[in-house]
């Protein structure tokens, strides 16, 4: 492995003993020390791969294609999508859990209705941008 991904590896293991040392052993704690993990990773990869495709851009090789962008373009269309209907999935049940179902409740709506606004909003303005920019 590259430096950058052991680099990687040890923070995200970092930051989850961390989160397991503030908020305990019990279910709560690993559960944030896990998401702790993720997320650390997530961004250490991503920064790992933004520093590859510039070492390749500098020497002078074809970072993408056209057909790369656009399936690349597709699938983050389709997650950007399913996230929607993940929100939209959680706030029905939320609905259905606290009016009908013997379910335990999340107890956040306003977070989940502003997160579900917030996505739809970024969606709505990429959508704008890309159409006026996009000449016919």
């Amino acid at each position: 492995m590259k430096r950058t991904q052991i680099a990687t590896v040890v923070v995200a293991l970092a930051g989850a003993a961390a989160a397991l040392w503030v908020f305990g052993t019990g279910t709560f704690g690993l559960l944030s020390a896990a998401n702790v993990a993720v997320i650390i990773a997530i961004g250490g990869f991503m920064v790992d791969r933004m520093l590859v495709k510039r070492e390749d851009r500098l020497q002078g090789f074809a970072v993408t294609d056209e057909r790369t962008m656009l399936l690349e373009g597709k699938a983050g269309r389709a997650a950007f999508m399913l996230g929607n209907y993940v929100w939209l999935a959680l706030l029905w049940y939320e609905f259905a859990a606290e009016n009908w179902m013997p379910w335990p409740k999340i107890g956040s709506p306003p977070v989940l209705l502003l997160g579900l606004m917030a996505q739809l909003a970024v969606y709505f303005v990429a959508r704008v941008t890309l159409t006026k920019s996009v000449k016919r």
